[in-house]
């Protein structure tokens, strides 16, 4: 005998809410802007040195969906980052619902200050400072 098991989609508890306006941030000239803008549209700077800055690791980077990727050694390609999405992300990473307090590095995502960025979230972390190991600093001996 099989009894039927009936999982609802939500808390039957919560009650319905009404859908909130959301707001398009436009965030401005970004990191990427000079890569995206030379990839889409082949624009190239009037100033040969610039031009060179922005050519060379653009070879690095493709469009797919619309979005910014830059190709990893290790496999799949890497969703590139605004500054804002980068901090959404981060704190996610660290301290979401499934958080594993870790830098961001394995996570499928991009941007130029990732590691300064997952260390200063560290540092700002308080379980990851009491939980990290001990750091052995040599004593000085008067003799």
């Amino acid at each position: 005998m099989s009894i039927p098991l009936l999982v609802p989609q939500w808390p039957a508890t919560e009650k319905e809410t009404k859908p909130e306006e959301v707001s398009v941030v436009d965030e401005g000239e970004t990191w990427m802007t000079p890569i995206t803008n030379y990839l889409r549209y082949n624009t190239i700077l009037a100033n040969r040195d610039e031009s060179r800055k922005i050519r060379r690791p653009a070879a690095r980077y493709c469009f797919s969906e619309g979005k910014l990727h830059r190709r990893s050694f290790s496999g799949p390609y890497l969703r590139c980052l605004t500054p804002r999405e980068a901090t959404r992300i981060l704190e996610e990473l660290h301290e979401g619902e499934f958080g594993s307090h870790s830098s961001g590095r394995r996570s499928g995502y991009n941007w130029p200050t990732m590691a300064r960025d997952a260390l200063k979230q560290a540092k700002l972390c308080s379980q990851c400072q009491k939980h990290a190991p001990p750091t052995f600093h040599r004593r000085t001996s008067s003799l």
